[in-house]
């Protein structure tokens, strides 16, 4: 078993995918070999991403004892969810590059991203269903918790945060939910059914916040050629981030002059975002930003310390773990 997220669960993701979409109708499943950068070929590649959530559902089934047969189709569900909320999250944010290609809704138009997300997250549930107890009792429900934690996580995302307390709650829905899911199911497919899954529970939601707050730092600082998004896009777009607001709460004198330029559209004008983001990072937004990331990378292994038993499992998810704040910038 290696320890890269995609190595931990082989190939077995990417083919079950493939025949997951076999269950849409052929107007719709166009529309997501689309997303997946897919030509409907058997054996042809599809772009799914790092399957980071997937890993995570498979390594804890693994870690808790479990031997995969129906974790598999748990991570799938999950990478269905995932991928329903991008086509979603494009189209709400009005991003036009998704994995260094146009998203579904610029090249088909908006309704073609809803339906597109909508039959996804339908798919997820019926891989579920299919795939028997636990995932078709207690698996359904916690997912499908999971997806009205993450829907109240966007609305709250699309009225913008004003402060890093806001800021997180939205991060739990939005990104922990989900990750928080992942971890649970594949708990439940390992047979853990006592309170540990809480604790499962909570790695997952430490997890989210450092993953979410690295992809803050990413936008800012990161390579567009490596993370597939524009640069800085969220200050284009007037989004909030936790660089942003731990920097615009920091009473320092670069937090003043950074509040000036972020009047509507100011940040989209040439060179405005990149000296907003020299003083987000004058300001200590950057380091604040690097801190609480690895906090919460530090509570997630230390959840993991207490509920999963020594051995390989164990390693791998403390290296997944890792992943969420080691991603190249």
């Amino acid at each position: 078993m290696g320890l890269y997220p995609v190595d931990v669960i082989g190939d077995n993701v990417v083919p079950r995918l493939r025949e997951a979409f076999s269950g849409l109708p052929s107007g719709i499943r166009e529309l997501v070999f689309l997303h997946f950068d897919y030509t409907g070929r058997p054996e042809a590649p599809l772009e799914a991403g790092k399957l980071y959530r997937a890993a995570l559902t498979v390594a804890w089934d693994r870690a808790m004892g479990g031997d995969g047969s129906r974790a598999l189709h748990a991570a799938v569900a999950v990478e269905l969810v995932h991928n329903a909320s991008l086509l979603h999250d494009d189209l709400i944010d009005g991003d036009r590059v998704r994995r260094g290609r146009e998203p579904v809704w610029v090249q088909r138009g908006p309704g073609a991203g809803v339906l597109a997300g909508d039959a996804l997250f339908f798919l997820a549930v019926q891989e579920l269903n299919a795939a028997g107890f636990p995932l078709n009792t207690y698996g359904v429900a916690e997912l499908t918790a999971a997806v009205q934690r993450m829907v109240e996580g966007e609305w709250a995302d699309t009225q913008v945060p004003q402060d890093v307390g806001a800021y997180m709650s939205m991060c739990d829905g939005k990104t922990g939910a989900l990750i928080g899911a992942a971890c649970v199911l594949g708990g439940l497919t390992a047979g853990v059914t006592d309170h540990s899954l809480e604790q499962v529970r909570a790695f997952g939601l430490h997890v989210g916040a450092a993953f979410q707050i690295t992809d803050d730092l990413l936008d800012l600082w990161g390579d567009p050629e490596r993370t597939g998004k524009p640069h800085r896009g969220d200050l284009v777009h007037g989004r909030t981030s936790y660089p942003l607001l731990a920097a615009l709460g920091a009473g320092h004198g670069a937090s003043a002059v950074l509040r000036s330029l972020l009047v509507p559209g100011a940040a989209s004008r040439a060179g405005a975002a990149d000296r907003c983001a020299e003083l987000i990072e004058e300001a200590g937004g950057r380091a604040a930003a690097e801190h609480q990331a690895t906090h919460h990378l530090e509570q997630a292994l230390k959840v993991l310390k207490e509920v999963c038993p020594d051995g390989p499992g164990k390693d791998v998810l403390t290296t997944i773990a890792h992943r969420a704040v080691q991603r190249s910038a």
